[in-house]
């Protein structure tokens, strides 16, 4: 059991289906600056861009929990089905273009 805290540039919960919020956004009566997101269903994802500009893809089981404070994404590596994680700057071919 080990608590992953992953700081990001962007982050989306996707299917939006596939979680609701226990507080935070969008729940009024508790604003917080911060939220708590669990997984309705097996396979929920987390997308996100990290700060070295890598995408990666978190795959939850269902009751999983993903913690967002400012921009840091903070869970438990037990409620992770599956990781995928795609460094951009490593894709061919990454070289300019001769006209630029």
């Amino acid at each position: 059991m080990a608590i992953t805290y992953i700081a990001f540039i962007e982050c989306v919960f996707t299917p939006r289906t596939s979680w609701y919020t226990v507080y935070g956004f969008p729940q009024l009566e508790n604003p917080r600056t911060d939220g708590l997101y669990k997984a309705r269903v097996e396979g929920a994802e987390a997308r996100l861009v990290d700060i070295k500009n890598d995408r990666r893809y978190f795959s939850f089981r269902a009751g999983g929990e993903a913690r967002v404070v400012n921009n840091t994404i903070i869970f438990d590596d037990e409620w992770i089905k599956e990781e995928l994680a795609v460094d951009d700057s490593k894709k061919l071919p990454n070289k300019k273009r001769i006209d630029e």
